[in-house]
């Protein structure tokens, strides 16, 4: 059970963004449309080029799975565990469509919804998502409300803590360099992984979760993408 908070400042309560899907549950943030620098992303670059060849099955599905998805961004609270205070929930297009669904105003994009603003702190409501596998094996998001009009906040220091989404994304920006190594090293991996089961398309799966580590830095002994180990204290990649 989640509490949508307010934004920052005036807009929509998410901050949108873009992002490459990589294997596993690892992804970095598209620079060139996320924040409209000049210059250009290799992951773009890359995906199109294998997705122009038609002549190649494996090319097309792998130009298809580096495509840029749309992704949000929302500070909330978890209703159950307020302690915790404000989390970054981070979310796909069609939980942003059910969201939008609650509101009676049209946000930002002209779209309508039609019954409460989830994110006021007197008056709104909680918000339960469920997700589901529909017959065709895709995830389905049904968002319901809880306590509609009357929910107050379940965290008092809300307003202090409330995180500055953009700013969030933008400290998970890899350079053009860092990503071009990237790729080398995905290109290894792939040489070496076995086929994956045919009809598993990962790249359409949508879920929601707590906005997780990006792969955002270079380990130290090998100059590789890699993740924080708390364990050792440093940033490792997969050669460590």
């Amino acid at each position: 059970l989640l509490k949508f908070l307010p934004p920052r400042t005036d807009g929509p309560f998410y901050f949108r963004y873009y992002t490459h899907r990589l294997r596993g549950a690892s992804w970095v943030v598209c620079p060139k449309l996320s924040f409209k620098e000049k210059a250009p992303c290799p992951m773009c670059a890359l995906g199109d080029r294998l997705f122009r060849n038609q002549n190649d099955p494996d090319d097309v599905a792998k130009g298809k799975s580096l495509y840029r998805r749309e992704t949000f961004i929302a500070n909330i609270i978890n209703v159950r565990k307020p302690d915790e205070g404000v989390k970054v929930l981070r979310f796909g297009i069609n939980l942003k469509k059910a969201l939008l669904e609650f509101f009676s105003d049209e946000d930002e994009e002209g779209e309508e919804g039609g019954g409460v603003d989830i994110t006021d702190p007197k008056n709104g409501s909680y918000v339960r998502i469920k997700s589901e596998r529909n017959k065709g094996g895709w995830i389905d998001h049904m968002a319901s409300t809880r306590k509609d009009g009357n929910a107050g906040m379940p965290y008092a220091k809300w307003a202090k803590d409330l995180i500055d989404l953009e700013a969030l994304v933008k400290s998970t920006l890899m350079k053009s360099d860092d990503l071009k190594e990237l790729l080398a090293e995905m290109a290894i991996d792939e040489a070496d992984a076995s086929e994956e089961k045919k009809g598993e398309e990962e790249e359409e799966e949508e879920e929601e979760e707590l906005f997780p580590e990006p792969i955002k830095k270079l380990c130290s002994k090998h100059n590789l993408p890699a993740r924080y180990s708390d364990y050792n204290k440093r940033w490792k990649c997969k050669k460590c």
